[in-house]
């Protein structure tokens, strides 16, 4: 597994907008049906404002982006720093 480069920017962008509109799709579920708001209060534990309202699922959206952009980013450095090596 010698020299295996992904590109980070691409799969890091494609992960954190997935990852995005999932937790807008459940922002607006809880917003307008009252629906996955335990879902909702355990993922507001990690991303701060996010709630069951418009703005809250805007400011839970966009540190979903945020967060998953960064994890995938530091996941794909760590899978080519080993695969230099193993």
């Amino acid at each position: 597994m010698k020299n295996i480069k992904l590109n980070k920017l691409h799969w890091s962008l494609a992960a954190g907008l997935w990852w995005g509109l999932a937790i807008f799709a459940l922002g607006l579920a809880g917003t307008f049906f009252s629906y996955g708001l335990a879902m909702i209060g355990v993922i507001s534990s990690v991303y701060i404002g996010y709630a069951p309202t418009i703005i809250g699922t805007l400011i839970g959206t966009f540190w979903a982006i945020i967060d998953l952009f960064i994890g995938v980013w530091i996941l794909i450095w760590i899978y080519e720093f080993l695969g230099k090596y193993f």
